[in-house]
């Protein structure tokens, strides 16, 4: 028996009170997120703004195993957002799909949610898709709305959603739900991850319930900010991508929900985590130019741009000589005494001796 198939659907079962500690973290870590970006300076919260959508469309299309080229998305987020950058082409039309709905959600997420919001983002993401029977609207017809693995001969059933007919009754509950609260004394933010669980129950689309699921948390989460989320839910939850459906399913047969809300706290904390990594790299790494830029040559800069290009992970195995070498095609000599000069002037701090030598960033 699955949850709505029960009596008491959809009256999810839960003890608030076991997710003060991690909500309050959440909304402490958000805050200070928020104001780290208003300290950015313009083109530094722009290149942010961008990494940030560009994340979530990487992300929310990974999960459902789909590997859109990031320059396309990058492209089409420029043809959309006005940062000042040229676009180019865009060849994947999955990539202004996404791209579409991110940009929809940032602009009206203040908005009350609609049935008819909510059809036209299916219409948005999977319009594209030809092989659909349906876009723009609900599922139809009789057959079960099921979630399986395996193969044809080895069909393993996870979940079948209620029947195409309930649609009509179970959205409007749903966007009730989500406009007026039913979850009256309900922590905006577990209302807005009950809702993501919610939806994904319903499954009221034919395909692409998962990333209009993921793009209903953000408008939730943003509607509890007062702002569009500064931060990728998709991202933190595509890296731990087995544990979000094996959360789901173990909430789908009981209205017991603690499985799923456990998940969704850690990941939502996970999420603010790795964007304040992100924002106070970017604050490091404008003081950094504001600092020596004017003592750096092009060969220098180079090489010294390479290495924040990978973000607070940090560049991999550091610089050594070697890879001055063959970033800038020069001698060993010409790189080694590239490398004592950056040193000398604090841009790098040299580690090791001999041949284990190796250069960080301060």
């Amino acid at each position: 028996m699955y949850n709505w198939q029960q009596p008491e659907w959809p009256n999810f079962r839960f003890d608030p009170e076991d997710y003060t500690a991690q909500l309050e973290s959440y909304v402490n870590a958000v805050r200070e997120l928020v104001a780290t970006i208003r300290c950015l300076e313009v083109d530094d919260a722009q290149a942010y703004y961008l990494e940030r959508l560009v994340a979530e469309a990487v992300s929310t299309s990974g999960i459902e195993g789909e590997i859109i080229n990031r320059q396309d998305l990058v492209s089409s987020i420029t043809d959309n957002v006005n940062l000042g950058i040229e676009a180019l082409a865009v060849r994947d039309v999955r990539a202004t799909a996404v791209t579409r709905q991110l940009f929809l959600n940032q602009i009206t997420y203040d908005r009350p949610l609609t049935e008819t919001g909510l059809k036209y983002w299916h219409e948005l993401l999977m319009g594209y898709d030809r092989t659909l029977s349906i876009t723009g609207d609900y599922r139809q017809g009789n057959s079960p709305m099921r979630i399986v693995s395996g193969s044809s001969y080895r069909l393993q059933v996870h979940y079948e959603a209620p029947p195409s007919a309930h649609m009509p009754q179970e959205m409007k509950r749903f966007v009730a739900y989500c406009n007026t609260g039913d979850a009256v004394g309900t922590h905006p933010v577990l209302k807005a991850g009950i809702a993501h669980l919610y939806f994904e129950n319903i499954h009221p689309f034919e395909d692409g319930n998962g990333r209009i699921g993921r793009a209903l948390l953000e408008t939730l989460l943003s509607q509890q900010l007062g702002t569009f989320v500064p931060y990728s839910i998709s991202q933190a939850i595509l890296a731990r991508q087995g544990e979000y459906y094996t959360a789901l399913q173990q909430s789908s047969t009981s209205l017991e929900i603690d499985a799923w809300l456990t998940y969704f706290c850690e990941v939502l904390n996970e999420a603010v985590r790795r964007a304040n990594e992100l924002v106070g790299f970017s604050l490091r790494k404008r003081r950094y130019f504001h600092q020596f830029a004017v003592q750096l040559n092009p060969h220098h800069r180079k090489v010294i741009e390479k290495m924040f290009a990978t973000g607070p992970a940090g560049f991999q195995g550091s610089m050594t000589t070697r890879k001055y070498m063959r970033i800038n095609r020069v001698s060993q000599a010409t790189a080694a005494r590239a490398l004592r000069y950056l040193t000398s002037i604090g841009a790098l701090t040299q580690h090791g001796a001999g041949r284990s030598t190796h250069y960080l960033l301060p």
